[in-house]
């Protein structure tokens, strides 16, 4: 019976279909890295993520919803595009995969610097080219 616009009728069909599996996700016991909840959460809209958290009963899914929304989300990988092109990467899908990667490794604390972050994309270029 109501008029919604576009835009909010895709943030009721992403709150119908996918939040029973996120917060199925969010509120089990297991442990769940940083980087599994961003790849939960990342796809969500904010007014999802605040939907969700304002009606998450468990402590541990509106835990980690809050960690993603103060922390996790602010974290930004300082490699860019221009180091992967001085290693030797030609431009092509495999940057987005990579600075994905890296993004998830620091995510989860395995990198800390770009001097890091570049020693993990030498890594990955390795495996990538034995592959």
């Amino acid at each position: 019976k109501f008029k919604f616009s576009n835009v909010e009728s895709g943030i009721i069909r992403q709150v119908k279909i996918n939040l029973p599996s996120v917060y199925g996700e969010l509120k089990s016991k297991k442990e769940i890295s940083p980087g599994e909840i961003c790849n939960l959460l990342f796809p969500l809209s904010l007014e999802v993520l605040l939907y969700l958290m304002a009606g998450a009963r468990n402590i541990l899914a509106k835990k980690r919803v809050a960690l993603f929304l103060t922390d996790y989300r602010q974290v930004k990988i300082q490699i860019t595009g221009k180091d992967l092109i001085r290693l030797g990467l030609e431009p092509s899908p495999v940057f987005k995969e990579m600075l994905d990667k890296i993004y998830f490794a620091k995510i989860n604390g395995e990198v800390k610097t770009k001097r890091e972050e570049i020693e993990l994309a030498k890594k990955l270029l390795r495996l990538s080219v034995k592959a």
